[in-house]
């Protein structure tokens, strides 16, 4: 750690708790390189040089980058009330946190994350189980969860009206998930390509009417995301695509779009419905009272809020 002393003392007396102090520890400890590649500690440098280090801190949701922000810009106040020279405001002039990386990390648009697919999958016209892959991501891209995309059944898909009827809900289907989605509403068998032999081989799909059912089945949310994590990270490496993406950040880049949507034509940004639907029983544990679970949603839909406002920079 750069400048150790001086931050040890910082995190004394900054907090009683331990865990904070390892926290704040931990944010210094991010700095330390750039530090002494410039051989001043963070709390002089310019916004310039302390950014990338910052947005590396952060996570996608606004709520993860607080902690940091908030350690950083203390850290900083007391070093120029205990006279340290040259202290700046760097850490004061951060008001759009994590823009770059929210660029990398959600789409704009359907047609936005048509170019992911096809930096990760192969045509939809090859008729590969790869377009089992692109329309399970529409479906979460859709508003789906994982639990329920895996059970939509062929029936559940009315491709003229645009749309995907399951459990009382309407999802869209927008015009670039059409062609897979479609396939897999009519393909009966899959072609597949060895990488070291021309001949295609027909694998038959089991019997069913699953929507994204393959030759062994319907992969399971695990399969997927495995498949995903994998496809990404290969594409990543070799520059086809700058997007770091996961069944979460394509599900809530289609919450925005579609609320900015509604925004555009004219109606109020409401995340309420949103919030119901993700949580239920699957990230937290509501307390029974009824005041506290109305407080934990009334804190969900401000950070759905505040993530949206910020996801909406991306677009400029």
């Amino acid at each position: 750690m750069y400048n150790a002393e001086q931050k040890k003392r910082f995190a004394m007396g900054f907090t009683d708790s331990e865990q904070m102090r390892a926290e704040a520890l931990r944010i210094f400890n991010a700095f330390e390189k750039l530090e002494e590649s410039h051989g001043a500690d963070l709390c002089t440098l310019d916004l310039d040089t302390v950014r990338p280090v910052f947005d590396k801190l952060a996570g996608l949701r606004d709520k993860s980058k607080h902690r940091p922000l908030y350690v950083l810009q203390e850290y900083v106040k007391w070093c120029r009330s205990n006279g340290v020279a040259g202290v700046a405001d760097s850490f004061f002039r951060i008001t759009d946190i994590g823009v770059e990386k929210m660029k990398r990390q959600t789409v704009r648009s359907p047609r936005h994350l048509q170019s992911f697919f096809n930096a990760i999958c192969d045509a939809e016209s090859e008729e590969t189980f790869d377009n089992v892959i692109r329309a399970y991501y529409w479906l979460a891209y859709a508003g789906m969860q994982e639990n329920d995309i895996i059970n939509v059944r062929v029936s559940d898909v009315d491709l003229p009206n645009m749309k995907i009827r399951y459990g009382g809900e309407e999802y869209p289907v927008y015009s670039d998930a059409i062609p897979s989605i479609r396939n897999c509403v009519e393909l009966r068998a899959f072609c597949s390509r060895h990488p070291n032999y021309t001949k295609v081989v027909l694998l038959d799909r089991v019997d069913g009417d699953h929507l994204l059912r393959g030759h062994r089945g319907v992969s399971s949310p695990a399969t997927m995301r495995a498949e995903l994590s994998k496809r990404r990270r290969i594409a990543l490496d070799s520059g086809k695509t700058e997007l770091d993406l996961s069944y979460y950040r394509i599900w809530i880049s289609g919450v925005f779009y579609r609320a900015y949507e509604n925004e555009q034509g004219g109606a109020t940004v409401d995340f309420t419905d949103v919030t119901g639907a993700r949580h239920r029983g699957l990230d937290y544990k509501l307390d029974s009272g009824r005041i506290s679970q109305r407080i934990r949603r009334s804190e969900l839909e401000r950070e759905y809020r505040i993530d949206y406002e910020r996801w909406k920079q991306t677009l400029l």
